[in-house]
């Protein structure tokens, strides 16, 4: 009976370590990230906001409302968001597909990015994507992303036990 009990508040006591562990560390990388002061669209229809952008060195994100103030319903247009640098150098675009808004409807939208010391953005709307840009939509995953999924393969193809897939590994 005893062990039952101490197994409890040690069950108990994993929980709320668990716990203020991850809401620590949450605000800790929370707590990381500065406002982004200079974001601005340049459309003014349909009617673009950045409620707010934020970043670190090497990431970020932009949460904004999209509002229809036109006479039709937008269905197939993109918003466009161009990152710039302290020194005013384009290190990135990301693009946001826009379907089926209503008229004087709205959404919220969030962007996140892997661009390094970005301190602006820059918003515009497009009827369609440059084909240059286009292959990048496709491509979510960055090569670091891509070089994890190769490693993880290969260690778990490694600790695999011997005749797991068809007797293909030698024992």
């Amino acid at each position: 009976m005893k062990t039952m009990k101490l197994f409890k508040q040690l069950f108990i006591c994993f929980i709320l370590l668990f716990i203020f562990v991850s809401y620590m560390s949450n605000a800790l990388i929370m707590s990381t990230y500065t406002l982004i002061s200079q974001s601005e669209v340049v459309s003014e229809s349909p009617k673009v906001e950045i409620v707010e952008a934020k970043s670190t060195n090497v990431n970020g994100f932009v949460i904004g409302k999209i509002t229809n103030n036109t006479d039709s319903i937008i269905d197939g247009k993109y918003i466009k968001l161009d990152f710039y640098s302290e020194h005013d150098n384009n290190i990135g675009t990301k693009y946001l597909k826009v379907e089926n808004l209503d008229i004087d409807d709205s959404k919220e939208f969030k962007v996140k990015h892997r661009f390094w010391g970005v301190t602006r953005v820059e918003g515009e709307i497009l009827d369609e994507i440059p084909e240059s840009q286009t292959a990048g939509l496709l491509e979510e995953l960055s090569d670091r992303d891509k070089f994890a999924i190769a490693i993880g393969g290969l260690i778990v193809t490694y600790y695999m036990p011997a005749r797991f897939l068809f007797g293909l590994f030698p024992i």
